[in-house]
């Protein structure tokens, strides 16, 4: 299930991954998920979007019916593939 592309670093999806998988929120809209990042990292919206789309496309992420705006939340394959991927990388995050 898991993508290469997902496990290549990248320092936007790391911070992204960190914010999911902190647990601080249930679910997530793009414009949530970016204001959560912390305030020194350099990640646009579209970039957290496209986190976004590739962690649904994947499976990882699932959207919560009965929003207006995309609002997803984690799967518990998406749990543990993030911790997995951080703890690969070293756990970058807020």
């Amino acid at each position: 299930m898991s993508s290469p592309v997902l496990t290549v670093y990248s320092a936007s999806r790391a911070v992204v991954y960190g914010v999911l998988a902190s647990g601080l929120q249930q679910s997530w809209t793009v414009r949530g998920l970016h204001q959560a990042l912390p305030r020194d990292a350099v990640v646009g919206t579209e970039a957290v979007r496209a986190v976004i789309y590739l962690l649904l496309a994947d499976g990882f992420v699932e959207p919560v019916a009965g929003q207006r705006a995309l609002t997803v939340r984690l799967t518990a394959v998406g749990h543990q593939f993030l911790a997995g991927v951080l703890a690969q990388w070293g756990k970058p995050g807020p």
